[in-house]
């Protein structure tokens, strides 16, 4: 059972690894797999990818039963990065069943790209679910989109989000 796998989301490349799943990692900087090794042990067995993401997802022909997105950095534009074509493609790679999560790093509380990110994975047939971190700082927040190919319950994602952190369901 394949696995994609950008960066962590529920579980890290490494712990997934170590449970027998097939990791591919992919990131655009091969200096990013070097530390993932020295600092946060990620094992030799995984496989890693030297591109972005979507160049990645439009030439991948496997399916993968999770995807985790964690992109970023200074002046980063998520909406540029993941527009509808490559949310698209990245849905197109999941497996019947499989999920996709989104770590997306807000300017503020009231963010609007991760609702906009989370509606095109919506208007591709996924139930979507978004996490947002509930934080006092004007400048900075955090949200995780959920973008599920099966059916979720608000009560087991609760169980996932600790307790400064609201669930919503997308509703299309």
């Amino acid at each position: 059972m394949p696995c994609y796998w950008v960066a962590a989301a529920e579980l890290s490349p490494g712990m997934l690894h170590r449970r027998g799943r097939s990791v591919t990692v992919v990131d655009v900087n091969p200096i990013s797999f070097q530390l993932a090794r020295v600092f946060f042990w990620m094992p030799h067995g995984i496989e890693c990818i030297t591109d972005g993401i979507r160049d990645f997802a439009r030439r991948e022909t496997r399916r993968f039963d999770s995807i985790g997105i964690d992109v970023g950095g200074p002046s980063f534009s998520y909406e540029e990065t993941l527009d509808q074509v490559t949310i698209a493609h990245v849905r197109r790679l999941l497996r019947r069943g499989g999920r996709i999560v989104v770590n997306i790093s807000c300017d503020a509380f009231d963010d609007p790209v991760p609702g906009r990110i989370a509606s095109m994975f919506n208007a591709e047939g996924l139930n979507v679910w978004m996490f947002r971190e509930n934080t006092t700082e004007a400048t900075e927040a955090n949200a995780v989109i959920l973008a599920s190919a099966r059916v979720e319950t608000c009560v087991a994602l609760a169980e996932y989000a600790p307790h400064n952190w609201s669930l919503a369901e997308l509703v299309p």
